[in-house]
C-alpha cells in the first residue's frame, strides 16, 4: 500500500491486507476490522467515517508489523524444533503457538468451505448475511 495512493484504492487495499493478515494469523475478518475500528475511531458502515489516507497507511504499517512478528515467532519455534530434532529431543509446541496454528487451520477450512458453497462476491455477501442471522438469533 502506498501512502500517496487514491483513498478509494487504499480502502480496497486495506481490506485485502486485513484478509491476508487473517489468513496468516487465523483471526476472523470481522474481529480484526472491529478491533481496528475501535482503536482508530473509524467505521466501515458509514462512508463519511472512513479513515483518511494517512491513517490507512498507518494501519497497514501496523498490520504488517504484527504479521511479521507472528511469522518471526513461528520461524523461531520451527528453528528450535529442527535443532531439537537434530539432537533427538523434540517437545510440544508452546500453547500460544498451538492455539494460533489451530486458528489458522480453522480459518483455512472455513474459507475453503465458503468458496465451495458461496462463490464470488455475492456468495460472500450471502455468507455474511447468514452469519449475522446466526449471531442475532
Amino acid at each position: 500500500m502506498s501512502a500517496d495512493g487514491a483513498p478509494g484504492h487504499m480502502w480496497i487495499d486495506l481490506h485485502r491486507l486485513v484478509e491476508g493478515f487473517c489468513q496468516t494469523t487465523g483471526r476472523g475478518f470481522e474481529e480484526v476490522f472491529t478491533h481496528l475500528e475501535q482503536n482508530f475511531n473509524f467505521s466501515r458502515g458509514d462512508r463519511r467515517r472512513w479513515p483518511g489516507a494517512p491513517l490507512m497507511f498507518l494501519i497497514a504499517t501496523l498490520l504488517h508489523a504484527d504479521r511479521e512478528a507472528f511469522l518471526a515467532e513461528r520461524r523461531a519455534w520451527i528453528a528450535r524444533q529442527r535443532a531439537a530434532k537434530a539432537r533427538s529431543h523434540r517437545g510440544p509446541a508452546p500453547a500460544e503457538l498451538r492455539e494460533a496454528e489451530a486458528r489458522v487451520r480453522e480459518h483455512a477450512a472455513r474459507v475453503r468451505e465458503t468458496a465451495a458453497r458461496f462463490s464470488g462476491k455475492w456468495g460472500w455477501e450471502r455468507r455474511g448475511k447468514l452469519l449475522r442471522r446466526e449471531r442475532a438469533g
